[in-house]
């Protein structure tokens, strides 16, 4: 299988070989316990709510225990009373999950063959720009009628990072910020030919 080359007007200049492995059957299970773990770390845990110890109320018995008629209460900070603490609600926790390097790295594999079996997967030999032009980066994006992307770029290639970054519906990021949440949320995924031959052999592709 091979995945064409292409330059920012949207012309085929090449071709790269891609294993028998990026036309095998993608294993949807890994990338949904990928995502699933990469959303769950996203949020923030401070749901809270104040339980007996943190009502702040007199801690007196509120009458004598026998002769009332009444139950035997100890104390107004009790969830039962207006004003008193809350039974089981939530509290700060963290929903991090921990992936081990073995999945992450079949994760985005896997994540990369559904790109590439589903055509969402752009190749440019190169994606530079004399200076940062929003409009430079918006024509790329019209040359291959694309109106939402995910355009994965070197840290140091900064006047293309500044280009695409005011784009609406366009997100960029490093390679070294690859995850399979975003390479599966954006329609398209952009990236250089130096980018994609570094992937292809951290992922056997």
């Amino acid at each position: 299988m091979t995945l064409q080359i292409i330059d920012k007007k949207n012309k085929k200049v090449g071709d790269v070989k891609l294993s028998d492995s990026t036309i095998e059957k993608v294993n949807k299970a890994v990338l949904y316990y990928a995502i699933k773990s990469n959303r769950n770390g996203l949020r923030r845990g401070t749901a809270a709510v104040k339980d007996r110890s943190d009502v702040n109320k007199v801690n007196k018995k509120i009458y004598r225990q026998k002769g009332t008629g009444n139950a035997r209460h100890g104390s107004r900070r009790v969830n039962i009373f207006v004003g008193g603490g809350s039974a089981h609600g939530p509290r700060p926790r963290s929903y991090t999950e921990k992936l081990n390097k073995k999945f992450t790295k079949a994760s985005l594999r896997e994540t990369f063959k559904y790109l590439i079996q589903n055509d969402a997967l752009k190749v440019f030999n190169e994606l530079n720009f004399d200076k940062p032009s929003t409009k430079d980066a918006a024509l790329v994006l019209k040359n291959l009628s694309l109106s939402k992307a995910l355009v994965v770029l070197p840290k140091e290639n900064k006047n293309a990072v500044l280009s695409f970054r005011n784009i609406k519906n366009v997100k960029v990021i490093n390679d070294a910020s690859l995850n399979v949440f975003d390479l599966v949320r954006y329609e398209n995924v952009m990236m250089t030919q130096d980018l994609f031959e570094k992937v292809k052999e951290r992922y056997a592709l």
